[in-house]
């Protein structure tokens, strides 16, 4: 009786871990340019946890990969990584990088831009050695980008000037398609969910929906009456944007395009950027789960 106490005792407590990956678990993280402030808020309430986490920071780019944060430091002219529970500094240095344009995380590489000099970086993401200082140039004038997301081999960035986005092959920076989607008004931010690409509008107050293989419109108006969107973020079945002049973050249905909460952050000091995480790794929920079944065959055998 007792080794079946234990054994369902065991097995619910690994089952429990692995609902922890919803948005109930994890951080929406805010970069405010006006004061180079990050908050930290609850991603299912919107409720504040510290709304100056970190500060010293600049107005621009923001990724988060498991615990680590990543954020430019417009004093110091680097990348700096953080903590993403505590928001203490790891490496205020963790490579030098002049301007604080957007951020991309994937595949332990950081994807890193630089707006005025029209060039994207790619770096190590555990140790910040340089991979390749120049891995797309050209991003000027019609060509100028505002944000990045990547599916797979391809990098898309939103080609703000000349309303498109352009795909790049993420691992040599060689141009596949600058048209890829065309006739936008002002991209300014992406977000990627499976298939779909959506694509914020600064000044249009839309968010679009299209596919990531093809680039047809699934909906190209899936939000509208929005009003100067900038940062954008999805979890789940949810989206959220920041909306710069407002100084708030929406919160919306991904899948109807459904307002859920205009101000479900308020007070905020001209809103950027955007980033969800962290949740528990796959691999704790493994560990978690040979540990529950070392410890009932151990047992079992006590008993045996």
């Amino acid at each position: 009786m007792k080794t079946r106490l234990i054994l369902l005792t065991l097995l619910t407590a690994t089952a429990s871990l692995f609902t922890l990956g919803d948005v109930s678990a994890q951080s929406l993280y805010v970069i405010n340019a006006t004061d180079g402030t990050m908050g930290k808020y609850d991603a299912a309430t919107g409720a504040v946890i510290n709304a100056s986490f970190i500060t010293g920071l600049g107005g621009g780019g923001l990724a988060v990969s498991g615990n680590n944060l990543y954020a430019p430091n417009n004093n110091l002219g680097t990348i700096s990584l953080f903590d993403a529970s505590t928001g203490a500094s790891i490496n205020d240095s963790f490579f030098t990088w002049a301007y604080d344009g957007a951020l991309l995380y994937s595949d332990n590489k950081l994807y890193v831009m630089d707006p005025y000099a029209g060039i994207i970086g790619l770096y190590n993401a555990t140790t910040g050695a340089a991979i390749n200082t120049s891995l797309i140039s050209g991003l000027t004038g019609q060509n100028a980008a505002t944000s990045m997301a990547i599916s797979g081999g391809n990098l898309f960035l939103s080609l703000y000037n000349s309303g498109a986005i352009g795909v790049y092959d993420a691992t040599t920076g060689a141009t596949l398609n600058n048209s890829f989607i065309s006739g936008l008004n002002s991209p300014y931010s992406l977000a990627l969910s499976q298939n779909s690409l959506y694509i914020s509008s600064r000044w249009g107050g839309t968010i679009g929906e299209y596919n990531a293989t093809t680039g047809e419109a699934i909906n190209a108006s899936l939000v509208t009456g929005g009003d100067s969107f900038h940062g954008l973020a999805l979890s789940g079945n949810d989206f959220y944007v920041a909306t710069y002049d407002n100084g708030t973050v929406a919160k919306y249905d991904a899948t109807t395009g459904a307002l859920i909460n205009a101000s479900f952050i308020s007070g905020l000091s001209q809103p950027v950027n955007l980033a969800i995480g962290p949740i528990p790794e796959p691999s704790t929920y493994a560990l978690f789960g040979f540990g529950a079944l070392a410890l009932i065959v151990a047992y079992r055998r006590k008993v045996a």
